[in-house]
């Protein structure tokens, strides 16, 4: 099983969290984590108006063109990790292209939270991307 992440990898505690996590869902004594790989990529920003030139279908071009360089099409046909970045937009359009690309939504590992207006780093906690759009056997 490969991790991507765009910003930030996960710790120790958080990686043997999703480990276990990952292992119970599948039914498995233990998860193998093939690697932790970032996507390293330059996102287009909102304009003046918090509003972005390019068209989402632009987005997910750049975020595809970006996990291509870094391997996932190794990962056609599986079901992969990605870490939500804290720009939440973003975590977004890079699960539409993982699921673009593979076939399958991601498993996310959510670690930001609004409480308020306040954007905040908390617990993680892992959600089933492709258990959510489609039955699982």
């Amino acid at each position: 099983m490969r991790i991507y992440y765009l910003d930030q990898p996960l710790d120790k505690n958080e990686l043997e969290f999703v480990k276990q996590a990952l292992a119970k869902r599948e039914g498995l004594q233990y998860i193998q984590i093939i690697e932790h790989i970032r996507v390293p990529t330059v996102l287009p920003t909102p304009g003046k108006k918090g509003v972005f030139e390019e068209e989402v279908v632009e987005r997910m071009q750049v975020a595809v063109n970006s996990l291509v360089r870094v391997g996932i099409k190794n990962d056609v046909g599986s079901q992969v990790t990605w870490v939500m970045p804290k720009e939440t937009h973003w975590g977004v359009v890079f699960q539409l292209a993982i699921y673009e690309v593979t076939g399958f939504a991601p498993y996310l590992v959510q670690r930001w939270r609004y409480e308020g207006d306040q954007l905040v780093r908390g617990n993680i906690r892992l959600i089933d991307g492709h258990g959510l759009i489609s039955e699982k056997d």
